[in-house]
């Protein structure tokens, strides 16, 4: 895919997935550790995602001028993906975290513990390969951070393989949020066709 399309194209698709619900913007809190939420997987992953991004959603773009370009900052969060798998939707969310390094211009970082709608875990991972940052663009017509989004989430007798791009921007001051979405493709045990998926996370 093109890396570098504007982000009109994707955030469309991305609303779908993210919900988009209506709230004002506060001081965001730490993401908790799903592990210790005695709900469902995928319901807990739901309610902090729906934090999250009401959180971050009316917190502007960071400008140019006030994001970092040296020091490393990390960031946890959720992040949601959407695939179609055998004609099927296939809905996961897991636990993203990602490590920036402003100074390089770059990040890494996975995304683990996903769950699906039916409440199915599946172990493995999924890495943010390749990360870069253009730390200069105008946050209005193109995405600051890109990397791929690969990797094999394997759970009872079925296995879902994931090869996708990840598209992110920096919201509030500090920056505070970093946020975007994926689109690529995704291969299960049955015959795989497209994915998207979005993602919020904040320090």
């Amino acid at each position: 895919m093109d890396r570098w399309l504007r982000k009109g194209v994707l955030c469309s698709s991305l609303c779908v997935i993210a919900g988009c619900s209506g709230g004002g913007a506060g001081d965001p809190s730490p993401v908790i550790d799903p592990s210790n939420d005695p709900l469902a997987p995928y319901l807990k992953y739901q309610l902090l995602d729906a934090e999250l991004q009401q959180q971050y959603k009316d917190l502007a773009y960071t400008p140019v001028d006030d994001l970092p370009k040296t020091g490393t900052a990390s960031y946890g969060g959720i992040i949601r993906l959407l695939a179609e798998l055998s004609s099927k939707q296939t809905e996961l969310a897991g636990v993203l975290d990602v490590a920036i390094d402003f100074g390089a211009a770059s990040f890494a970082g996975s995304a683990t513990g996903f769950s699906d709608a039916q409440d199915r875990t599946y172990s493995g991972a999924l890495d943010l390969d390749d990360g870069v940052l253009d730390l200069y663009a105008d946050p209005n017509s193109t995405f600051r951070a890109f990397s791929d989004l690969v990797g094999t989430l394997d759970g009872q007798g079925y296995s879902i393989r994931i090869n996708a791009d990840l598209y992110g921007d920096f919201h509030g001051t500090y920056p505070l949020a970093f946020a975007g979405g994926v689109a690529g493709q995704a291969t299960g045990t049955d015959v795989g066709d497209y994915l998207y998926g979005s993602f919020v996370a904040i320090q």
